[in-house]
C-alpha cells in the first residue's frame, strides 16, 4: 500500500494569494501525513489550493510507486 510511505510532506514553493492559501498551506501536509494519504478534507476557502496540494503529493507518490 503506497500510503504506508507518507512519513512527510513540505511545501517548497507557491504563488496563491497568502491569506487565501495559507489555511491550507499549514493544514493539508500534517493532515495528510496523519491520513498517511491523500484522502482528506480540503480546507473551506482554500478549495483550489488544497486541491492543487493533494494532486501534487498524488504526483510524488506516483514518480516513487
Amino acid at each position: 500500500d503506497w500510503s504506508s510511505d507518507v512519513c512527510s510532506s513540505d511545501l517548497v514553493e507557491h504563488s496563491e494569494s497568502e491569506n487565501i492559501s495559507d489555511p491550507a498551506i499549514e493544514q493539508l501536509p500534517k493532515a495528510i501525513v496523519e491520513a498517511n494519504g491523500t484522502e482528506v478534507d480540503t480546507i473551506s476557502g482554500a478549495t483550489v489550493t488544497s486541491k492543487a496540494i493533494i494532486e501534487a503529493v498524488n504526483n510524488a507518490l506516483a514518480q516513487v510507486k
